[in-house]
């Protein structure tokens, strides 16, 4: 068996990834965090893969960890666990990263390329969380106002 470092290994996750096999990326990313066990940016790409897969508990158990070894971002660790959730649950976990996209927004200026990419993100979330009060939250009482106000605020979010 070969030893690799933890960066061999994340490399070679991301050369299966590249190669479309995930399957074997997923391994990888397990063995490195076998090595660091908190390296949430490990954690968040396998999160990422494990849900592709269709593999939501795991996925869900890795995102979750994520979160909570690193709470303040970045946000694709909440959108992509949003997505693994339903109803309020999903909805927190979109505005948390709504948030942290505001926030990163802000700090990078209008006119960055980073600017542009992070306003496509907010813009996706915005209309997710639209899209949950059309869905899972439609028998709520102010749903129509909601899921309006978000898409407005989709809209709203405009790229440099």
């Amino acid at each position: 068996k070969r030893a690799y470092s933890v960066e061999g290994l994340v490399e070679q996750a991301e050369a299966a990834v590249d190669h479309l096999e995930y399957d074997l990326a997923i391994r990888f990313y397990k063995r490195a965090l076998d090595m660091e066990q908190e390296n949430t940016k490990i954690m968040d790409a396998a999160g990422e893969i494990l849900a592709e897969l269709g593999r939501t508990d795991e996925a869900k158990q890795m995102l979750l960890r994520s979160i909570q070894l690193a709470p303040d971002g970045p946000a694709d660790k909440y959108l992509n666990l949003a997505q693994l959730m339903d109803g309020q649950a999903a909805l927190a976990m979109y505005r948390r990263g709504i948030d942290i996209l505001n926030s990163r927004r802000q700090l990078c200026g209008e006119t960055s390329s980073e600017a542009a990419s992070l306003c496509k993100s907010l813009s996706t979330a915005l209309c997710a969380c639209a899209e949950i009060f059309m869905t899972d939250l439609c028998d709520e009482p102010n749903a129509e106002a909601q899921c309006e106000d978000f898409l407005q605020r989709a809209v709203a979010v405009t790229t440099p």
